[in-house]
């Protein structure tokens, strides 16, 4: 009975230096991720020759005197932080022969039972590119200061008007867009209200993690559990609309008894903010808006067609950077400039008080300005 258990028991392979290396460059990676270093690297940018006190006194001295140029350096500092540590560190192992660029790389990329990274790069890109470009535009700003100044008087509604604002926006893009998108406005309502934000970004985060469970779309392990397991958009979305509804209601009920003591009852808000300010981009908001509206539809679509996900968003995607890179063009060719988009707004120009022509003192002739003779004399010291 022993023997055909350990017969049926896949053995691990034994541990090499190969996966202990792997294992150390991992761990330095994360390492540099959360510290990023500055690294200070000599670099040379030309010679230079050094003045000596005499010149020399024949012509055979001159080769000696060539002999005397040196190098000039200049220290350039590397920031290994997260956008340079993890490349570092493939290019060490692949360097070091302990991955393979065919067998890891490769595969890894193309992926393996079921699973496909690139399908899963292409559709957060697509996605993401989308939304920033909606952030860009100026809308999602616009919504939470539109939220911020219609029930911003009142702390408890506000906290749970940001937590829906970011449930929605959660179901209908990812939660990295809810956090880079909120964060920012959060934070500006505390410094200008003087409010804790803690209450307020705890409930943004809680509610960008537990609603983005709700699409396909919402959260990456999302998709590569999908995948795994051949699960369609639709499909995925009925079997976790409940756990989705009983998190958000959970979330929020939760975050609305603990917050309580940390958020006062009425808060004072500026009257002057402007909302509509925030629309640096009117018509590719509404065109941005609609792209995400349509590329949702069709990934709801696409579950009866038996389409793949990333080739459904590519087009939305490229579409969308199309026209940016079109609008952009123009503004710059045209000579446009867009207007900083402001939370205040500015106060009215004042014109400034004139005396009567009557009343108007003239003033004396401005006598021409001379050098000092104390200002001459240290500049020629200098000299």
């Amino acid at each position: 009975m022993s023997d055909n258990t350990n017969n049926d028991t896949e053995e691990l392979p034994p541990l090499t230096w190969r996966s202990w290396m792997v294992l150390v460059m991992f761990v330095l990676a994360t390492a540099l991720v959360i510290y990023p270093l500055r690294i200070p690297v000599p670099i040379p940018v030309g010679r230079a020759r050094k003045e000596s006190p005499e010149p020399p006194c024949s012509q055979a001295e001159a080769p000696d005197q060539k002999r005397k140029q040196f190098l000039r350096w200049r220290v350039v500092r590397i920031h290994m932080d997260m956008k340079l540590a993890p490349w570092v560190a493939i290019l060490i192992l692949l360097a070091s022969t302990t991955i393979k660029f065919k067998n890891e790389v490769v595969h890894g990329f193309v992926g393996s039972e079921g699973i496909q990274p690139y399908a899963i790069v292409i559709l957060i890109f697509a996605l993401a590119y989308i939304c920033i470009s909606l952030d860009q535009s100026g809308l999602l700003s616009y919504i939470a200061m539109h939220v911020t100044k219609k029930w911003g008087r009142n702390g408890r509604l506000l906290l749970i008007c940001f937590y829906l604002l970011s449930t929605i926006m959660a179901v209908l893009t990812s939660n990295d867009v809810v956090v880079l998108v909120l964060t920012p406005i959060i934070c500006i309502f505390s410094d200008v209200t003087g409010v804790d934000a803690e209450p307020f970004l705890i409930a943004m985060f809680v509610s960008a993690n537990t609603a983005s469970m709700a699409l396909y779309i919402g959260n990456p392990t999302n998709i590569i559990a999908s995948q795994a397991n051949g699960i369609a958009f639709l499909q995925y979305s009925a079997w976790m609309v409940l756990p989705f509804l009983g998190a958000v209601v959970a979330g929020g009920a939760v975050l609305y008894v603990e917050c309580l003591s940390k958020i006062p009852r009425r808060i004072e808000i500026d009257l002057q903010i402007q909302p509509r300010s925030m629309l640096v981009r009117p018509r590719q908001a509404i065109f941005g808006a609609s792209m995400l509206a349509l590329c949702l539809i069709a990934l709801s679509v696409s579950s009866f067609f038996h389409v793949a996900v990333w080739i459904v968003t590519l087009p939305f995607g490229g579409a969308m950077m199309v026209v940016d890179a079109l609008v952009d063009l123009y503004l710059t060719h045209g000579g446009q400039t867009i207007e900083t988009p402001t939370l205040v707004a500015p106060a009215p120009a004042v014109a400034p008080a004139v005396a009567p022509v009557s009343e108007a003192v003239p003033t004396p002739a401005a006598a021409p300005l001379s050098p000092s003779p104390d200002l001459l004399t240290s500049d020629l010291d200098d000299k």
